[in-house]
């Protein structure tokens, strides 16, 4: 459309553009992504960070799986394809609707918003960010960066709560089914532990001690 040709024209470089605009937006696109991989690597290294990290992780995965849906079944092209504007990277002649980077970038941020941490609004930064880069040397419409926020978004809103719903299981037997819990935390102790349940299933609480226990709730459990 002309509003879409017009900001790309507005936000994309050209060779009269300033070259610390040129560098800040080739770091953004192709070296951040590395930091954030190193960031997730050590959050999922982390007993206290996996689950958080885990929840990103899987989001992501998600939203790379409909962006290639997208490419295969409404393959847009991207700026080059039609001889518009400066490219400052060479992206091929693949489809640019929704843009991948964008969209995994806006998946963590939104993954890192249903899990209540602390690193939502830089993340979020970083998403808008990646956004004005991927215009800035060229590689993508601005429709694709609003499109690929879109996706990211609705993919982690729909995976990450169906991964907590999966975090609160009952195991065992008939009649002898036990929950297994996140955490316990005995008289005295200053932090929660992790529960041993995996390794000890007999420590896991018995399911009709709780049976009106849902995912949402918490149980406090007294020991001497």
């Amino acid at each position: 459309t002309d509003f879409d040709l017009a900001w790309f024209q507005r936000i994309n470089a050209s060779a009269n553009s300033a070259q610390w605009t040129v560098h800040s937006a080739l770091f953004i696109s192709k070296r951040l992504p590395l930091v954030v991989a190193a960031a997730l690597a050590v959050g999922f290294c982390r007993r206290s960070t996996r689950s958080t990290a885990a929840s990103v992780l899987v989001a992501m995965a998600v939203t790379w799986c409909i962006v290639h849906l997208f490419h295969a079944l409404v393959p847009l092209p991207r700026p080059a394809a039609l001889n518009l504007g400066t490219q400052w990277i060479d992206q091929g002649n693949r489809p640019g609707f929704p843009s991948m980077h964008v969209s995994v970038a806006f998946a963590m941020a939104s993954a890192l918003w249903f899990r209540h941490s602390r690193w939502t609004v830089a993340a979020l930064l970083l998403g808008v960010a990646m956004a004005w880069s991927r215009v800035c040397i060229g590689v993508h419409f601005p429709r694709d960066v609003l499109a690929a926020a879109l996706v990211g978004a609705l993919a982690a809103g729909v995976s990450v709560p169906v991964l907590q719903q999966l975090k609160a299981l009952a195991v065992g037997s008939d009649g002898a089914q036990r929950w297994v819990v996140r955490a316990r935390m005995a008289r005295g102790d200053v932090a929660a532990q992790s529960d041993p349940a995996w390794t000890d299933l007999e420590a896991a609480p018995l399911l009709e001690a709780f049976p009106d226990l849902t995912n949402n709730q918490v149980v406090v459990i007294t020991e001497a």
